[in-house]
């Protein structure tokens, strides 16, 4: 079994060079600026241990059966914690409440991101077993060998674009007339946690694209099931892992959300308006991240059911000359005879017309609805404004 010392050596050495550049330049900072030692060591510190997180998660490296990052994220966060006591009112002034929510968003993100690639593999699994799609094992090894391709692009290019995004956010608070309470090794720590939850934003924006590199150049057959039990022709194993993708794609508009009803408690005014152009970029993501990949999936199911509705108008032909036989007809057996052949073509005729276009049932497009409906009340409070969420963000004052 790999022990922690042997893990740690496995992380490739560049890592250090950055991290400890950061971590020197925040701790002169904080040292310049007559904060206690102890506090812009454990700064320093902390940008070490994420930047150590942020390349051991990149290469994929365990510990025996443990992945390193996510000892090191949770170490993490329990330094924090541990540092609530030792720093006191220190520690717990200048949104500390809102940074540790923020780091605890993070790892629950990263958390439930862990187990999207087995997810998809198994949901493709089911799609196999289903026979809905035909993948010869020649072609799914090329499949997979393009999609890992495709991830470690796409989490590059998030890590990059989620830790820009959280930068220009810190420059808007830093330039305004509080910027100055805000500790320069919290704002390095936020911008790594962003490259970090990049890495896996990018990955679901691969994920989200494997029914397209499924089906490029013919390798999977797709057979859509008009009547199938699930209710969306037999691909709703896909939709359920998209919906799952979503749920874990929203935490950060969830926490974007919740602080956007509590930073008047907390006195933390600056950050509202920075906090609901976060929320929108927040939600944007995580609604794309269900709707967008199920395009080129809603692309094959209409195609097919283009070709169902030549066969419904060859079925409701054959039902309209059994009608007439029907009324031609003498003899009892025989009526019924026709009635039963009538009424199961006529079963087959429904369920071809109404064979769905997208891989969901209606309890995924609830649930999906639904959460978002929630998320979306802090933009309808922030256009509408009025003296009700006033008098609400008061009232939360008073109780706390």
């Amino acid at each position: 079994m790999t022990t922690a010392a042997e893990g740690i050596g496995r992380v490739p050495r560049w890592w250090a060079l950055p991290s400890c550049v950061l971590a020197v330049v925040a701790v002169g900072w904080e040292v310049q600026q007559d904060q206690p030692l102890r506090w812009a060591m454990t700064g320093g510190l902390a940008l070490l241990i994420i930047g150590l997180a942020a390349t051991a998660g990149g290469y994929g490296l365990k510990i025996g059966r443990l992945e390193l990052d996510r000892l090191l994220l949770w170490v993490l966060l329990g330094m924090f914690l541990a540092g609530q006591v030792v720093f006191g009112r220190a520690f717990a002034q200048d949104g500390n409440a809102m940074f540790l929510t923020g780091v605890l968003a993070l790892l629950v993100g990263i958390e439930l991101t862990r187990g999207l690639r087995t997810r998809l593999d198994e949901a493709l699994q089911r799609l196999l077993d289903r026979r809905v799609v035909e993948l010869p094992t020649g072609r799914r090894a090329r499949f997979e060998t393009e999609l890992d391709h495709q991830t470690r692009k796409w989490s590059r290019l998030g890590s990059i674009a989620i830790a820009a995004i959280l930068l220009i956010a810190w420059i808007v608070v830093l330039l305004g007339p509080s910027g100055s309470r805000y500790s320069l090794w919290v704002v390095l720590f936020e911008v790594i946690g962003g490259w970090v939850a990049g890495d896996r934003i990018g990955r679901m924006v691969a994920y989200g694209s494997f029914w397209s590199t499924l089906t490029r150049e013919g390798r999977a057959v797709v057979r859509v099931m008009p009547g199938h039990a699930d209710g969306a022709g037999g691909l709703k194993p896909v939709g359920d892992f998209f919906l799952y993708q979503s749920l874990s794609a929203s935490v950060p508009a969830l926490y974007l959300a919740a602080w956007w009803w509590f930073i008047p408690v907390a006195g933390l005014d600056e950050w509202r308006s920075t906090y609901v152009g976060l929320l929108v970029v927040a939600i944007v993501v995580e609604v794309l991240a269900f709707l967008l990949p199920m395009r080129s999936i809603h692309a094959t199911m209409r195609a097919q059911k283009r070709q169902f509705t030549a066969q419904a108008d060859r079925l409701s032909s054959d039902i309209a000359e059994l009608r007439a036989r029907l009324r031609e007809t003498k003899v009892p057996a025989d009526r019924q005879s026709l009635k039963d052949e009538i009424s199961d073509l006529s079963e087959d005729y429904q369920l071809i017309l109404h064979s769905p276009t997208w891989p969901v049932d209606p309890s995924i497009r609830r649930r999906f609805g639904v959460s978002n409906l929630i998320l979306m009340l802090p933009l309808v409070g922030e256009a509408i404004g009025g003296t009700f969420w006033q008098e609400l963000a008061d009232a939360l004052s008073k109780v706390a």
